[in-house]
């Protein structure tokens, strides 16, 4: 009686509310984390951009003559985007940040959405998961719920900053501004976000998942790239979500309807990502071979073996290096 009279009493069992968004806690505590940070870096690089327009050249004209030279150069139009503003402070700070934001964001989304969804599933994560009282279909809509609060964590940041930059003596970005320009920043990483899981339920591995989403960003950074670069092809911006992006403008004349392709186009890479997420476990739209024609090229050293193992990458980097000194 004494033993049980000491004995230390039973906690109660733990109750977990809505247990059918344990996934979006999960991941959205991982990916909130990421945002922060990245929101952190791109305020600092709205700051740095903010206050080196001041320093470009020691005089008015001149830096309006050199800003106007590199306006004209078709490398960095490819590079960054569009140059038609980025003489006053709120165009070139538009030019530099969104177009190294926007690229930096995308990248994130869709190697966070491809790790988290196709990725998880390939190592075995996802199947424990299903085993509770959930399906599929909602375990993916959690996971992009979860990711969704990164991309909102990163905008929430970003914004932030640029209000504190906004309100220094001589920026002049309204409060305002600063909400459109963190939306602009950010848009990048919510299509990609998008993306990159209806590419984790085409492909049958996180790898090729990860390169359809990459080819499609690709294609994207070259019809932007080419139709900033070149005018006589400038249409090309239009059928680009990164030419949306930039098209966006937030401190040089907003022009917000073109959020409405942003999120058409998030929307219906969501939509179609859940409705391919109800299938079997391991599954997917192209899938993958389980057996292959034996190959033997290339296994003769191990200098060899090494260039087998590494040729695609090497011819991917090779052509992504050509287009770019295209």
């Amino acid at each position: 009686m004494a033993s049980a009279a000491g004995a230390a009493p039973v906690p109660a069992r733990t109750r977990y509310r809505l247990p059918q968004l344990t996934m979006a806690r999960f991941v959205g505590r991982r990916s909130v984390r990421s945002g922060a940070i990245w929101g952190l870096v791109f305020g600092l690089y709205v700051y740095d951009n903010a206050f080196s327009f001041d320093t470009i050249a020691r005089t008015a004209s001149r830096r309006s003559s050199l800003l106007t030279a590199m306006a004209g150069n078709t490398g960095l139009k490819a590079l960054l985007g569009d140059t038609r503003a980025i003489t006053t402070r709120g165009g070139f700070i538009d030019w530099r940040a969104i177009g190294v934001i926007t690229l930096v964001a995308s990248i994130w989304g869709m190697l966070a959405a491809t790790k988290t969804l196709r990725g998880e599933e390939a190592a075995g994560r996802w199947e424990l998961f299903l085993a509770g009282q959930t399906t599929a279909r909602r375990a993916a809509a959690s996971t992009l719920a979860g990711l969704g609060a990164g991309a909102a964590a990163m905008y929430v940041i970003t914004t932030i900053l640029t209000v504190v930059v906004g309100t220094r003596p001589g920026v002049g970005i309204s409060v305002g501004q600063s909400l459109f320009f963190g939306l602009a920043a950010v848009a990048g990483a919510a299509v990609f976000i998008a993306v990159g899981a209806l590419a984790s339920q085409v492909m049958p591995t996180r790898s090729r998942a990860t390169g359809l989403a990459a080819a499609v960003f690709g294609v994207a950074f070259m019809l932007r790239a080419l139709g900033d670069s070149a005018p006589a092809a400038h249409w090309l911006v239009y059928a680009s979500p990164l030419g949306w992006i930039e098209q966006l403008r937030p401190l040089a004349g907003p022009q917000p309807l073109w959020l409405l392709p942003i999120v058409a186009l998030t929307g219906l890479c969501v939509i179609a990502a859940l409705l391919l997420a109800d299938r079997d476990l391991g599954a997917s739209v192209l899938a993958d071979k389980d057996t292959a024609a034996p190959r033997l090229a290339l296994l003769g050293s191990p200098a060899l073996f090494t260039l087998r193992l590494s040729w695609a990458s090497i011819a991917s980097w090779l052509a992504a290096v050509a287009a770019a000194g295209l």
